[in-house]
């Protein structure tokens, strides 16, 4: 078992024991070690690489072309939106956003996720989700305006 492999078995483990040896044990019958790599694919879970580019093009590319990228992402390796919104929730948690923004992002992804949790169709609210993240990038330019005009 490699540290990064390790590392992500108790990511995705979140404290269950349980859960931390069911994913040990379906990774190490599948390959024949047990890195981050094959721990990510054995789970289904995202890869933390996958989750950082998604995060920029949300905050970083214009709406279609970020739509497009994440469909892309999403038909290539098999990612549900509720599995990239569950990972890019903890990934934004770790980077510094103006207060009212981050309030604002939290609030529209747990209205995303009930969205998503009661049927809703995947395409619209990938849809949703980079423009919930286009706000967020226009709250953050209006903070900067507003602390620099001060």
């Amino acid at each position: 078992m490699t540290d990064d492999g390790f590392k992500a078995i108790l990511r995705l483990g979140q404290g269950d024991m349980r859960r931390i040896l069911n994913i040990l044990q379906a990774t190490s019958m599948a390959h024949d070690v047990v890195n981050e790599a094959n721990v990510y694919l054995c789970t289904g879970n995202p890869l933390p690489k996958d989750i950082e580019s998604v995060t920029q093009w949300l905050f970083n590319e214009n709406f279609s072309t970020a739509v497009r990228k994440c469909a892309e992402m999403q038909k290539l390796k098999g990612y549900a939106t509720s599995d990239i919104l569950q990972d890019v929730y903890r990934y934004t948690t770790e980077l510094e956003l103006p207060p009212r923004c981050r309030m604002n992002l939290y609030d529209e992804l747990a209205k995303l996720e009930h969205r998503l949790s009661n049927g809703t169709t995947e395409e619209l609210q990938l849809a949703s989700l980079v423009a919930i993240f286009a706000i967020a990038r226009e709250q953050m330019s209006g903070a900067v305006a507003a602390s620099s005009g001060a």
